[in-house]
C-alpha cells in the first residue's frame, strides 16, 4: 500500500512538473546605429527575431526563472545580455518546453559588433545581422540564419555543432570547427580572405568568392563549387583522400603525387584546399 502511493505521489509530481509552462521575462532597449551587442547563454536556445519597432530591441527569456538568471546591462553603446543557470549541478525539472533567449531587433539595424557565446543551446537567426563584426562562438550548439553581413569581419567557431546559412559576406571571414558540419550556400569575400580550419567536420558551399581562401580539413570533405567570377590559381593537396575537380577552363600547371596547381584565368585570386583523409571536390 505505501509503495503504491509513493508511486502515485511520484506520478502526480511529474505530471504537475511536465505540464508546468515557463515563465517569460521580457525587457525593452533602444539601440542605433553602432551599438555593440554581446549575448552569452549557459544553457537555452538563442533566436533572434525581426521586429517592427524602429530602433527598439525586445529581450526575453522563455524559462523557468528558478533555473536561469537574466542579466542585461548597459555601458555608452554597448549592451551585454547573460542568461546562466543559477546551479550548474542541480537537476532540472522534466518540461516539454525548451528554455530558449529570443531577441527581437529591428529590421533596419546596423550593428556596430555583434558577439553571440552559446555552451549547448542553439543559435537560431530568423533574420539577416548585418554588423561591422559578427562572431558567433559555440561548443556542441547548432549555428543557423539566412545571411550574416559583417562589412569588416566573420568568425564564426564551434566544436561540434553544425553550421548552415544561405549567405555569409564579409571582407574576412574565418571558420574553425572541430567535427561540426559546415553548409553554406554562398560564401562572399570577394575583397577579402576566407579561411576554415576542420578536423573531422565537412565543408559544402554552393558558391565560394573570396580574394585569397583557404581551406584545411584533416578527415572532413571539402566540397567547393567557385564562383563564376574567379581568377587566380587553385592549389590542392591531401595525404589520402580522393581528389575530383571539374573546373574546364583550368590549366594544369603542375602535379606531384596528390598535389597539384592549376590555372584559372589571368588575376591574382588564390584558392588552397588541403586534407589528410578527406575527400577534395571542386567545381565551377
Amino acid at each position: 500500500m505505501k509503495r503504491k502511493l509513493a508511486i502515485g505521489i511520484l506520478l502526480t509530481m511529474v505530471v504537475l512538473t511536465i505540464s508546468a509552462g515557463g515563465n517569460t521575462e521580457r525587457e525593452i532597449y533602444t539601440i542605433g546605429e553602432g551599438t555593440s551587442l554581446a549575448i552569452s547563454s549557459d544553457v537555452p536556445e538563442v533566436t533572434i527575431r525581426k521586429g517592427t519597432r524602429k530602433n527598439r530591441m525586445v529581450v526575453e527569456l522563455d524559462a523557468l526563472q528558478r533555473d536561469y538568471h537574466l542579466t542585461v546591462s548597459e555601458s555608452n553603446d554597448a549592451i551585454a545580455v547573460q542568461v546562466k543557470k543559477r546551479d550548474r549541478f542541480a537537476l532540472s525539472p522534466l518540461s516539454l518546453k525548451q528554455p530558449r533567449l529570443i531577441i527581437t531587433l529591428p529590421e533596419d539595424h546596423q550593428l556596430n559588433e555583434m558577439a553571440i557565446a552559446s555552451v549547448s543551446g542553439a543559435v537560431e537567426s530568423e533574420v539577416d545581422i548585418r554588423a561591422d563584426r559578427i562572431s558567433i562562438d559555440s561548443v556542441s550548439a547548432a549555428i543557423s540564419f539566412p545571411k550574416l553581413s559583417g562589412k569588416t569581419a566573420i568568425a564564426l567557431n564551434t566544436v561540434s555543432g553544425a553550421v548552415s546559412g544561405d549567405i555569409i559576406s564579409s571582407a574576412d571571414i574565418t571558420i574553425n570547427t572541430i567535427s561540426g558540419k559546415i553548409q553554406l550556400n554562398t560564401i562572399d569575400a570577394t575583397d577579402g580572405s576566407f579561411q576554415l580550419v576542420s578536423v573531422s567536420g565537412s565543408c559544402s558551399t554552393h558558391q565560394l568568392s573570396a580574394q585569397d581562401a583557404y581551406l584545411q580539413s584533416i578527415s572532413g570533405a571539402i566540397n567547393i563549387a567557385l564562383a563564376p567570377s574567379f581568377s587566380g590559381i587553385i592549389e590542392t593537396a591531401t595525404i589520402s583522400g580522393a581528389t575530383h575537380i571539374d573546373v574546364p577552363q583550368a590549366q594544369m600547371i603542375s602535379k606531384q603525387d596528390k598535389s597539384q596547381k592549376l590555372l584559372l584565368g589571368s588575376h591574382n585570386q588564390q584558392l588552397t584546399l588541403t586534407t589528410t583523409s578527406g575527400a577534395i571536390r571542386l567545381t565551377q
